[in-house]
Parts: structure tokens; C-alpha cells; sequence
């Protein structure tokens, strides 16, 4: 295994383990807040849905687009969209979350 691959498969499991670590801190907050398990669940299975959907529809345009550019403006549109909220531009918090998943302006 180059040392590439070997940085790629790091990378990765790092990145698993922060989002099953923020799953659990984020059920554990929502469930904090009030929200049933069954509440959670389906706020859980909503962004499993959304993500998978995205994921499709990414990797469907992609050939027509262009990898290297999809994956440009994947990375780009979120922060973009994160450093619109840090700065306090958006509105409300439904409308940072819009402009995460689908990008900011």
C-alpha cells in the first residue's frame, strides 16, 4: 500500500468516527431537548434519506459535469454557506441549514 492510500484510509476512519461520535452527541442533545426516540429516529432517517438522494443525484451529474468540478463545488458550497452564518448573514437557523445543504449564494 502506497503512503497515499495509507493518508486516504486514515482520513477516512477519522472522519467515521467524528460523525458516529457527533450521531451519538447529537441524539444524546436531541433527546435533552425534549424529542422522543421516535422523534429522533425520524430526524436521523430524514438526513440518512437526504443524504443518499444527494449522493445519487451527485454522482449521476458527475460525468456529465465533470468530477473534479462536482467535487469542487461540493466542498466549496458548505463553506461558503458556514462562513454566511458565522458571519451572522442568515436570517435563522432553517436558513443556515438550507444553505448548508444546498449551498449559499
Amino acid at each position: 500500500m502506497t503512503s497515499d492510500a495509507g493518508l486516504l484510509f486514515a482520513a477516512r476512519a477519522l472522519r467515521t468516527f467524528a460523525y458516529g461520535f457527533l450521531s451519538v452527541v447529537l441524539a444524546l442533545y436531541l433527546s435533552g431537548l425534549g424529542l422522543t426516540p421516535a422523534q429522533v429516529g425520524g430526524l436521523f432517517t430524514a438526513a440518512l434519506l437526504g443524504g443518499a438522494a444527494t449522493t445519487s443525484a451527485v454522482g449521476a451529474l458527475a460525468g456529465r459535469w465533470g468530477r473534479r468540478g462536482v467535487l469542487r463545488g461540493g466542498a466549496g458550497r458548505p463553506s461558503r454557506a458556514g462562513d454566511r452564518g458565522a458571519a451572522g448573514d442568515a436570517d435563522t437557523a432553517w436558513e443556515t441549514e438550507a444553505e448548508t445543504f444546498y449551498g449559499a449564494p
